[in-house]
């Protein structure tokens, strides 16, 4: 008998706590109430199971092929994460934002909801910036200074964001070669003239 890889034992014990939670969900919204009384639920499960169907996963996905196609990598990636995050955040706070005034008791919703949504996106926007800058400075960072090139000898600039510290060692590898070769060649010129 074959034994199950341990991360196979862990995606098991997982999906097992994951039924067992839901369980106890289903038996608290079950026990005590008329089916009609849980109708409200239904309609806000199937209303976000709409909404994201309809309006929100054709949002990021018409959003992912504009950006895609305008957008470096560093880029393209600091939107997902603010769509992702910022889109979680709006499927939880929206709700509150339109709740508000519609209740006739104002303790429902005492907060200004609005503004903490504003915050709290503003946030997230924020953290994913400050996240990109600093891995840009790091990838900076570890590129180390460039390298010196002598002036007669011509070399072919590539595009800064393209070296890697493979690409940089090569480069510096077949310039020491070139450099060896043609003081070579002025070598036996000079000695043969």
């Amino acid at each position: 008998m074959r034994l199950l890889h341990p991360a196979m034992l862990i995606r098991i014990a997982m999906v097992a706590f994951g039924v067992w939670v839901s369980s106890i969900g289903v038996r608290a919204l079950l026990r005590g109430h008329p089916l009609a009384a849980n109708a409200p639920v239904g309609r806000w499960l199937l209303g976000g199971v709409v909404a994201h169907d309809a309006v929100i996963a054709p949002t990021v996905f018409v959003l992912g092929a504009v950006v895609t196609r305008l957008a470096g990598a560093r880029t393209r990636q600091a939107l997902a994460a603010i769509l992702l995050i910022g889109g979680s955040v709006l499927i939880v706070g929206l709700p509150d934002v339109l709740r508000k005034g519609h209740n006739t008791n104002p303790t429902v919703t005492p907060l200004d909801y609005t503004r903490n949504l504003v915050i709290v996106l503003l946030a997230v926007v924020g953290g994913v910036t400050l996240t990109s800058v600093a891995a840009a400075v790091r990838q900076r960072r570890r590129r180390g200074p460039a390298l010196e090139i002598a002036a007669d000898v011509p070399v072919r600039t590539i595009a800064p964001h393209r070296h890697t510290a493979a690409t940089v060692a090569r480069s510096s590898l077949r310039l020491a070669h070139r450099r060896h070769r043609l003081a070579r060649d002025r070598r036996r010129s000079g000695s043969a003239g």
